[in-house]
């Protein structure tokens, strides 16, 4: 009978993750296609003397500025790249009991969005020279940020010395931050090498000089 139908759990919630990917997707397509007009709009062509442009130029840059423009662009990928995990993760509950080697391909591109997503994290913890990464997105910069407040929270509670600042605004500046960091101990390493020289040298010299006295 028709009134004696239960749906199966699973079905409830792989359908519920793809109508709350679906959700977040099509609104996130419909503000990409504004957002490429803004800009369309802002790059067009300004007539008239160089002095004239310029300040229609400024007076446009400081109206994106001031719509948060940029941090709306910003965020499209992240809201986009959540709806796509909401129908990988609906998918993968699907294909569980239907075919391993398709729920083994999703779950390889799952765990590819989060490691890149982790990794730039991890490096700027470690600056080295070859550490550096280029699988930065606004991801990975809301994974450094919400790490940095727990880290931050951490040294709090527990009292202990962090030489991170407590803002930073963007990747360049987190970049910007770990190299001084990363110059000031090449800086006291080589003041400790330049001592022990000039040590071993001093005593080199004390030593002769007593040899020939002798």
């Amino acid at each position: 009978m028709v009134e004696d139908f239960k749906p199966n759990v699973y079905d409830v919630q792989i359908n519920m993750l793809y109508f709350v990917s679906l959700a977040f997707a099509l609104p996130v397509s419909s503000v990409c296609i504004l957002g490429k007009q803004w800009i369309r709009e802002y790059q067009k062509e300004i007539t008239g003397s160089a002095c004239d442009a310029v300040r229609i130029r400024q007076m446009r840059y400081d109206s994106l500025q001031t719509w948060k423009v940029p941090q709306i662009m910003a965020t499209l990928p992240v809201i986009l790249l959540g709806a796509l995990l909401l129908f990988f993760t609906g998918l993968l509950i699907q294909l569980r009991n239907v075919d391993e080697h398709k729920t083994a391909v999703v779950a390889l591109t799952v765990l590819f969005i989060i490691v890149t997503t982790v990794v730039p994290t991890y490096c700027s913890m470690k600056p080295r020279p070859t550490s550096f990464t280029p699988f930065r997105s606004p991801r990975a910069w809301i994974f450094f940020v919400d790490h940095r407040r727990f880290q931050r929270w951490y040294h709090e509670l527990f009292q202990v010395y962090s030489e991170m600042p407590k803002r930073m605004s963007s990747w360049a500046a987190s970049d910007l931050h770990f190299l001084k960091i990363e110059q000031h101990r090449w800086f006291s390493h080589d003041i400790i090498s330049v001592h022990r020289v000039l040590k071993c040298q001093v005593f080199d010299v004390l030593r002769t000089s007593s040899d020939i006295e002798k």
